[in-house]
């Protein structure tokens, strides 16, 4: 959802539902790096992504991931199916097709951010 207070919109949401966001030491680098792409930076401001970044510690439950995953057809985003098993993740927001298109993992439901949005939320009844 790369839309002009898309983040904020996710960020809003996160806080008015309570919800944990978990990270690990990959994903926050991935993240970072995602970040700094130039169509990224026309959208989210450093200084915006930075606050993000430092709410997780608010926000969010740093996870120590130790399961191995070869289940996505990217690789390179295994590990966020190892995040969301050893975190014990209810769902895992993304606009990546790759995951996508497995539908859920476990019991973590991949979702697009518009339904993770939307009210009331379709993704809460299977």
């Amino acid at each position: 959802m790369l839309l002009p207070g898309g983040m904020k919109a996710i960020a809003e949401a996160i806080v008015r539902n309570k919800d944990l966001v978990l990270f690990s030491h990959e994903a926050i680098r991935e993240l970072i790096r995602v970040l700094a792409y130039p169509r990224i930076l026309k959208f989210i401001p450093p200084e915006r992504s930075g606050a993000f970044l430092a709410s997780l510690d608010t926000f969010g439950e740093k996870v120590t991931v130790l399961s191995e995953v070869q289940v996505c057809r990217d690789p390179n985003d295994d590990h966020l199916l190892a995040l969301c098993r050893d975190g014990d993740a209810d769902l895992l927001i993304t606009g990546d097709q790759d995951l996508l298109v497995i539908g859920s993992f476990g019991k973590t439901m991949i979702i697009e951010p518009a339904k993770y949005l939307s009210d009331p939320a379709p993704w809460l009844f299977r």
